[in-house]
């Protein structure tokens, strides 16, 4: 049982750890939002499952961000829509000291009391060059109403300001002490990283036990072209391939293809897994992302997932769409709309797609007009700022023009939504009555 829980330990840690590691481990390109602390970036997203019964999108929860003067986020709550009604989920908070990141506290809603409880917090330390050297996880505890310690990790730097070992260790409420969990070093050639050495603490020994080797081969430009996994046999003597990583780039030096493969034991040699393609527009920004699959029974590609993300001309990212190819075509999943603090109201200079959402604010009646429209809208719906729907209309022969009444509904923020050949158009506008 210990050794389970080490194990989580180092799952949960690492996890955090990746993200303020110097070292790529993983080219991978999403999940903006949680990504950046810049007031440019949404101020909302809703998040909309497929529903196959229904053939619609159903609203499932949201989340609001707010920033501080510095323009730096400052709060993520989340809310759950319920029976027609927004309900408070989980929140993150952010502090800083002066410009950098300070702590993070995640609270849960607790219905029972109605109130945010405190659930955990991360803490960070810097050097002089602004790196973390130290990241604290802490629990709250309700009884004590104090912070208990939970993990740690610290992180050392060389003169070139690179990352060469970090250090994972648990609170140990037997020796009231940290106690080693995991060592990684990191070895550099002319900046670039090479290898990555993973090593578990053993009591029994007291020494760094190693257990998982990553080897990194680069490009002339300093890009990643491979990326080997090893681990150690039972013997401990010597490393055996697990699976590998390769990558092809653009011009631009942008990721274009991400393969995996697997290391067949009794073939004895590397074999297609998986693979992600990326496309990007003419402003380079990534547009769609497809997951293919090897069928070793016909040796092809097939798909598997893709991702379709919608901007603005203004280099907005206004809506993302997960699918999954079924049965010869792609079946949409969920999707997320974003939206900004400066970004109320639509016209044709904003948005990629050709459409026109008039007056904004709107009074009594909301005018829709499609430009050049090649998709097949097939229902119209709009959402008050609680989530619940004040209008619905079946679309089957679309005109250039759709007008909607508005003469009861209440002054506020409304979010209109379109279905278009499965795909999800969401925007946000002002009603004044």
């Amino acid at each position: 049982m210990l050794l389970i829980k080490y194990m989580l330990i180092v799952l949960l840690v690492l996890c955090t750890k990746l993200s303020t590691s110097q070292v790529t481990d993983s080219l991978f390109l999403g999940s903006f939002l949680k990504d950046t602390t810049q007031i440019n970036k949404p101020d909302s997203i809703i998040f909309y499952n497929w529903n196959d019964l229904n053939n619609t999108w159903d609203i499932e929860w949201k989340e609001d961000i707010t920033y501080n003067e510095n323009e730096l986020k400052q709060a993520e709550t989340n809310y759950i829509l319920k029976n027609g009604q927004w309900e408070a989920s989980h929140k993150t908070e952010f502090y800083y000291t002066a410009r950098l990141l300070d702590r993070r506290e995640f609270s849960w809603w607790d219905d029972y009391e109605m109130e945010w409880v405190l659930k955990d917090k991360l803490s960070y330390k810097y050097d002089t060059n602004e790196h973390i050297i130290q990241l604290l996880d802490s629990k709250w505890s309700g009884l004590q109403k104090i912070w208990v310690n939970d993990s740690l990790s610290v992180f050392n730097y060389n003169n070139n300001q690179l990352i060469t070992s970090s250090y994972v260790s648990f609170w140990s409420t037997y020796t009231n002490d940290w106690e080693y969990l995991t060592e990684t070093s990191y070895g550099y050639f002319s900046g670039n990283n090479l290898r990555k050495l993973t090593s578990i603490w053993d009591y029994s020994y007291l020494s760094w036990i190693p257990q998982q080797l990553d080897t990194l081969v680069y490009g002339d430009n300093h890009e990643l072209l491979e990326q080997k996994h090893m681990i150690i046999n039972s013997a401990h003597t010597s490393w055996l391939n697990d699976w590998k990583k390769t990558f092809l780039y653009y011009g631009n030096g942008l990721i274009q293809d991400e393969e995996f493969l697997d290391w067949d034991e009794i073939r004895q040699e590397w074999v297609e897994i998986s693979k992600i393609s990326y496309h990007y527009d003419a402003n380079w920004n990534l547009t769609l992302k497809t997951v293919f699959y090897f069928d070793w029974d016909l040796l092809v590609w097939n798909y598997q997932y893709q991702t379709i993300n919608e901007f603005s001309t203004t280099n907005k990212i206004m809506g993302t769409t997960y699918s999954y190819w079924n049965y010869g075509k792609w079946n949409p999943l969920y999707h997320y709309a974003y939206f900004y603090p400066d970004y109320i109201g639509i016209d044709t200079e904003e948005l990629t797609y050709s459409l026109q959402v008039y007056p904004n604010p709107a009074k009594e009646v909301l005018y829709i007009q499609f430009q050049n429209n090649t998709k097949s809208i097939t229902f119209l719906n709009l959402y008050d700022a609680t989530g619940r729907m004040v209008y619905k209309q079946s679309l089957n022969n679309l005109n250039s023009e759709y007008k909607i009444p508005l003469p009861n509904l209440k002054s506020g923020l409304y979010f209109l939504v379109l279905e278009a050949d499965k795909e999800i158009i969401t925007r946000k506008i002002s009603i004044v009555n």
